[in-house]
């Protein structure tokens, strides 16, 4: 999910299940490169559960960005595991290495393959940039 700042997709409420009265659970992706992850990734984390009623956010470090250089960024490997501790504290948040597992195949990461591939594995749920 590269870019600046990162990106935070948000799931919203499915209407075939809402007519079963379950309770569904309204997560937002948070992705960046986080080289390396601090407080200010928390604080935005944080005011987005707020704003928008989320009961979960999942941070998903970037593997091989492919707009921004890689001579800088720390080992994805090493990323993922400092945002992971970064986290950790808080049960409202998780994190996947769904892009990091794509680096390490050589795949850059793209978004749009990032949403898709979320989309397949969370079938009951719509994400939307914000």
């Amino acid at each position: 999910m590269s870019g600046n700042g990162g990106r935070i997709f948000l799931s919203v409420f499915n209407k075939r299940k809402n007519m079963f009265k379950e309770k569904i659970k309204k997560i937002g992706f948070y992705g960046g490169s986080f080289n390396p992850p601090h407080l200010g990734h928390l604080i935005i984390a944080k005011k987005v559960l707020k704003k928008f009623a989320l009961d979960k956010i999942i941070f998903i470090p970037t593997g091989i960005q492919p707009l921004k250089s890689t001579e800088m960024l720390a080992n994805p490997i090493d990323r993922y595991e400092m945002t992971k501790f970064l986290i950790k504290k808080d049960k409202r948040f998780a994190i996947s290495d769904l892009e990091i597992k794509e680096g390490g195949k050589g795949k850059k990461s793209y978004t749009i393959k990032t949403i898709t591939k979320l989309k397949k594995k969370y079938l009951d749920h719509f994400y939307s940039l914000c």
